[in-house]
């Protein structure tokens, strides 16, 4: 496995961190970045690790998993404390504005089920958590009764 980190370019360098000792905070920093705000997936750094280091996969795993936790939180509070600031112009950046409000209305709509269906989406994790940020889920009505409409970023903070 050796001969794969002499390589050059972009797969050499990405085999060239599978074994540097910062591997594994490089590796949380990228899946943080990729469900908050970069387009980066962790994918290009965590195949060539688990390639090169199988015996680290779980913790490799795991690493993704908290990153992308933490990432998928300050998504989310970025659309509900920060969306005029950050959230709007991160949106426009990407050029998701349109399938951002419609998928706005569906998580007011369905609420944590649209969240998670996301999975199975194309729509950027990124998009979902800033999404699930503008709109206050109410907790579930009882059966029976019609859930109240849940305000939008713009109603909110003019409520405040």
């Amino acid at each position: 496995m050796e001969a794969s980190i002499t390589r050059g370019g972009w797969i050499g360098r990405a085999a060239a961190w599978a074994h540097h000792r910062h591997s594994r905070w490089a590796l949380g920093a990228i899946a943080f970045a990729d469900s908050s705000v970069l387009p980066v997936p962790p994918d290009i750094l965590l195949v060539p690790m688990a390639l090169l280091r199988p015996e680290c996969l779980k913790s490799f795993l795991l690493i993704c998993i908290v990153g992308s936790s933490l990432g998928a939180v300050l998504g989310y509070v970025i659309g509900y404390a920060l969306w005029s600031t950050v959230g709007l112009p991160l949106v426009e950046f990407y050029g998701y504005t349109e399938s951002f409000a419609s998928y706005q209305r569906l998580v007011a709509e369905w609420g944590v089920c649209v969240i998670i269906a996301k999975a199975f989406t194309p729509v950027p994790f990124k998009i979902a958590a800033i999404a699930a940020g503008t709109i206050v889920i109410a907790n579930e009505p009882p059966p029976g009764n019609s859930p109240a409409p849940n305000p939008t970023p713009s109603s909110r903070s003019a409520a405040a």
